[in-house]
């Protein structure tokens, strides 16, 4: 059940716009999605935390290309307790 809420919020996210506008905030989307499919719960309060922290404008120079090449290797770097960690369960 919670992972069907978890999909409903972050289709929300996308279809009202605020889906990811860097790279940086696309990895809080994966690692939102990778936590639910390592059984955490990943509320919609901590996911915005993320989005924010991860704000264009909040970003060092060059933190948009960090995030560009290796945002694709969440899942090799992080194991489930990391990402779980990363949301408070």
């Amino acid at each position: 059940m919670r992972s069907i809420s978890a999909l409903g919020t972050l289709g929300a996210i996308a279809l009202f716009g605020t889906a990811c506008s860097n790279p940086c905030q696309a990895i809080c989307m994966d690692m939102a999605s990778y936590a639910e499919d390592c059984g955490f719960t990943v509320s919609d309060g901590e996911l915005d935390e993320c989005m924010e922290a991860f704000k264009s404008a909040k970003l060092p120079d060059g933190q948009k290309d960090v995030c560009r090449e290796f945002g694709s290797q969440l899942e090799e770097e992080w194991k489930c307790q990391d990402v779980g960690d990363y949301f408070g369960d």
